[in-house]
């Protein structure tokens, strides 16, 4: 069967789908979405069956879809357990060559099938710019007890009901809407008939209830956790009943006092203490869902916090499907930036300990041991530059969209990222630098970094390594291009405060000229 394109409105991102079984009515349930605007530029189904070809294929649609979603749909029991590897690297090869981001949807097989989706799972997770979902989890999160339909499966290989379909299409359009919205970053997890069953306060460990529906929202929340989300303890108790239950149930709790970067156990109300969570993290209010089971607590918190998520968890309510449901915690592509994430915010605590006793970014990086490290940047730092510049608002040239960005790096241009580890974790990469030749000078195009690096010299040394590159390919000077927003003071003062001359160009973005001595004078 032929492929076939369906236009949709101009703001959208194409999306192109793959299947090794037919999908028909997915396609038109998407074709139906696809007239809400934002949905959708343009749907494309790709040929029946053609699933490898369209990520090995330089011609196919996926190739095409430059700067869109392609969605392959299989099952494990679609392919030889020997052709599981070539799918799986057919995939991570696609991601490492181009800049869409590829979303893979494993179905389930059949009842009685023989098919394992946790292999085939296993074997496509971890890749940056690739992401797995489970077409299971958007079944249970809409309510479709029964996904198949063996009567279509037998006239027209459609093994999936209508239902089925359209829960799947719903999740898809949380992926499209989650390629531009602002992610949360911050859980925050209530402990009482949230965690556990009963009050730690009134019970002994022994006495509370650890059963399945507890441990399927333990254990999707240390899947978040693994995504990148951090972890925070937010419960009106007494600490010491919450230690004892982590410590004297630690056979049956799927999370551990680690998995969580901070914590609030008190009395106070808890958006207060959100907000001090907030602050101790160095985040706004806006990058937090609370997680919780008591009505009155959610109602209050989101009337006091209006921006903040909150999830109610009735204790009646199928808990799993709530938080499946919520688009609170929707975020499909990470990176290993993301990975590291909670290890870093652990150690914020230490590091605030030490920067109370020093006076100098300098005598606070000593007793940090801190290691910066200036990379030129290669295929495996493209999704993370991507991420850092669609996400940066602060410390931003702000003068390159992601798309921009990608578009720049994969045709050449000549960039470096900047990574920051201390004896109290690894950040990861926290800053990228892209540059250009443009009419005879060197130009910074995009400067970007993460606030949480601010002070520790990074910025310095990512900047000094591009002027550097310049100098020493002839070019006196750099010009850096710097579009004000209105939020990245923070940037625009780090370059002036560096710059030989800065200047205004007629869209109202300044150029800022600093050279090599100007660089290396301001570390």
């Amino acid at each position: 069967m032929a492929g076939n394109s369906t236009e949709g409105p101009l703001d959208g991102p194409e999306i192109v789908v793959a299947s090794s079984f037919t999908s028909t009515p997915l396609i038109a349930l998407l074709e139906h979405l696809g007239s809400d605007p934002g949905f959708a530029r343009t749907i494309t189904s790709a040929p029946y069956g053609q699933v490898v070809e369209q990520l090995l294929d330089p011609a196919s649609s996926f190739v095409r879809t430059s700067a869109g979603l392609n969605v392959v749909l299989t099952r494990p029991g679609d392919w030889q357990r020997d052709a599981l590897t070539l799918v799986a690297d057919a995939a991570a090869g696609f991601v490492a060559r181009h800049a869409g981001q590829l979303l893979v949807c494993v179905f389930p097989d059949a009842p009685g099938a023989p098919g394992d989706d946790a292999e085939l799972i296993s074997r496509l997770s971890g890749v940056e710019g690739l992401a797995v979902v489970r077409a299971a989890d958007w079944f249970h999160a809409y309510g479709v007890a029964d996904p198949f339909d063996a009567h279509a499966a037998a006239l027209a290989d459609v093994p999936f009901s209508d239902e089925a379909f359209a829960a799947v299409a719903l999740g898809l359009s949380r992926v499209v809407a989650s390629l531009h919205a602002k992610p949360r970053k911050v859980i925050a997890v209530d402990c009482d008939y949230t965690l556990w069953g009963g009050a730690c306060g009134d019970l002994d460990p022994a006495e509370l209830t650890i059963d399945d529906r507890y441990r399927r929202v333990q254990r999707f929340l240390r899947d978040r956790h693994d995504a990148g989300f951090v972890l925070v303890v937010c419960s009106r108790n007494d600490p010491a009943s919450v230690d004892r239950v982590f410590a004297e149930r630690a056979d049956d709790l799927l999370l551990t006092p680690e998995h969580f970067a901070a914590r609030r156990v008190n009395w106070d109300p808890k958006w207060q203490n959100l907000t001090s969570l907030a602050a101790e993290l160095n985040l706004g209010v806006d990058s937090f869902v609370l997680v919780d089971d008591d009505a009155l607590t959610c109602a209050q918190t989101a009337e006091a916090l209006p921006s903040t998520g909150v999830v109610h968890l009735p204790d009646d309510a199928d808990a799993l499907a709530v938080l499946l449901r919520s688009t609170d915690f929707d975020r499909f592509f990470t990176t290993e930036a993301d990975r590291l994430r909670n290890q870093s915010y652990r150690g914020e605590a230490l590091r605030a300990e030490q920067v109370a006793t020093v006076s100098s970014p300098e005598e606070l990086n000593a007793k940090l041991e801190t290691v910066v490290e200036v990379v030129p940047a290669g295929q495996a730092h493209w999704r993370r530059i991507e991420q850092l510049a669609a996400r940066t608002n602060q410390f931003t040239s702000a003068t390159m969209t992601a798309a921009q960005v990608s578009a720049a790096l994969r045709a050449g241009a000549p960039g470096w990222v900047v990574s920051l580890r201390d004896r109290f974790g690894d950040y990861g990469v926290v800053g990228a630098v892209v540059a250009a030749e443009i009419d005879g000078d060197w130009h910074v195009d995009a400067l970007m970094m993460s606030c949480r690096a601010l002070n520790r010299g990074v910025a310095e040394t990512l900047l000094d390594t591009a002027v550097r590159a310049g100098a020493d390919a002839g070019f006196p000077h750099t010009r850096v291009r710097v579009r004000p927003t209105g939020r990245n003071d923070l940037a625009i003062d780090f370059l002036t405060r560096r710059a030989a001359d800065v200047s205004e160009e007629t869209d109202d973005r300044l150029v800022v000229l600093i050279d090599p001595a100007g660089a290396e004078g301001a570390r």
